[in-house]
């Protein structure tokens, strides 16, 4: 009995373990989109990206913005120095949602 309980006891373990490793919600896009910002090759970063449209919607402001800033960087509106003028247009047109 005692050796079905330790082994359950470390098959529980073990899934809350692996449970944890994995990012979830805001924290799960933020990394995505991290990933796909320091990517060299652009194709692939605007394949990425055109992967998670959409998918990003119900979570926080700033993985919202991060997104935008993303799809108008990928598609040359916006230089990779970052034009913080439309930067500051993107939050202003998503504050008065």
């Amino acid at each position: 009995m005692k050796r079905i309980y330790l082994l359950g006891s470390m098959a529980l373990l073990a899934i809350i373990l692996l449970s944890g490793c994995h990012y979830t919600g805001n924290k799960y896009y933020y990394h995505e989109l991290d990933k796909i910002d320091h990517r060299h090759n652009r194709d692939l970063a605007r394949k990425e990206l055109a992967q998670l449209k959409g998918q990003a919607d119900n979570c926080a402001d700033y993985v919202k913005h991060y997104y935008m800033l993303l799809t108008l960087e990928m598609n040359n509106d916006l230089s990779p120095e970052r034009n913080f003028k439309t930067v500051d247009e993107i939050i202003e047109t998503s504050d008065h949602r």
